[in-house]
């Protein structure tokens, strides 16, 4: 089983001084902190600087995000390419492979919805400092829209505490899935 092979380092929130003054994306100082990860200052994004430098090797890193804008949920991934050697058992694990896991966990997530950025205006976000720092590592970001999901292409019911737990009861199959993948791949 992959639990049984995997650390998994959950850091649950790096804003907590935004969210308390009511601001998700930029901190206390009003700045984005998911655009200083390609050279945060210690004293003004202690958290930013601190996780960086604990994340020295990891194979898969998944950033969390909700959307305010758009309906539904996509990851955003690198694009492949050959000056990012991926080496060891990620090398042999494709870009495609997590975002095929989590489109087959459920209806919220669909293989269209992946996409692949390296636009300039992203240059700062996490999946892209790190995996600039973190070669041998498959960088993603999760975004899930605050307000529903698509469905059939459509806008969905609302999200709701009853469908955000009913998501969370699903996270075992997810993670069964993605262990029974990556033993098949090793």
């Amino acid at each position: 089983m992959l639990r049984e092979h995997t650390v998994i380092h959950i850091c649950p929130m790096l804003n907590p001084d935004g969210v308390l003054h009511g601001n998700g994306r930029c901190d206390a100082l009003g700045k984005d902190l998911n655009r200083t990860w390609d050279n945060p200052d210690a004293r003004k994004q202690p958290a930013i600087a601190a996780l960086k430098r604990f994340l020295v090797k990891v194979d898969l890193y998944i950033d969390l995000h909700a959307h305010s804008g758009v309906m539904g949920g996509f990851v955003f991934a690198n694009l492949p390419s050959s000056s990012r050697p991926l080496c060891g058992a990620v090398a042999r694990v494709p870009v495609f492979f997590f975002p095929r896991v989590l489109a087959a966990s459920g209806r919220k997530f669909g293989l269209n919805a992946i996409q692949f950025d390296e636009t300039t205006g992203k240059a700062g976000c996490s999946r892209r400092a790190l995996a600039d720092l973190l070669p041998a590592t498959h960088c993603y970001t999760v975004e899930v829209s605050y307000h529903c999901p698509l469905v059939a292409g459509a806008k969905g019911p609302p999200f709701t505490e009853l469908s955000s737990v009913e998501a969370a009861s699903r996270s075992d199959e997810i993670s069964c899935s993605l262990s029974s993948r990556v033993d098949a791949l090793t």
